[in-house]
């Protein structure tokens, strides 16, 4: 039998994948302390790096709505990282419980979003008493 050879040329073409983002149901957060929470543990995008800054994180209060703006003054984004800081007595005039979605686009504009419930506890200190 023959053998017939053929050359042929093949351009491989990148597709951008979308970021996947998949955040714990649930996260307590301190009156009155400093906590980071660091998202990296929670991301994954084949074709995207966290330390070439290839993200952009956003977060936006889900509930309860009549507070959101004082939710959100309790929380800053920092590259890979929400920061949260509720003041001492927070808790006197505002739930101990609310939903934050966190919203991330990749270098190529792709993005993902998850939500999770942020549960407040009251700081040391802050008995009945004091509130």
């Amino acid at each position: 039998g023959a053998i017939f050879e053929k050359t042929i040329k093949v351009e491989v073409i990148s597709v951008p994948d979308a970021p996947v983002l998949q955040l714990p149901d649930s996260l307590e957060v301190v009156e009155g302390s400093q906590m980071i929470f660091d998202l990296t543990n929670f991301i994954t995008d084949p074709d995207s790096l966290i330390e070439r800054g290839d993200f952009e994180f956003e977060v936006h209060i889900n509930s309860p709505s009549a507070s959101a703006q004082d939710y959100m003054d309790c929380i800053s984004v920092v590259p890979g990282m929400l920061v949260f800081r509720c003041p001492k007595g927070f808790l006197a005039d505002h739930e101990k419980e609310f939903t934050i979605e966190v919203r991330v686009t990749d270098q190529d504009g792709k993005t993902a979003a998850d939500t999770m419930v942020i549960q407040l506890v009251k700081g040391p200190g802050l008995g009945k008493s004091q509130l």
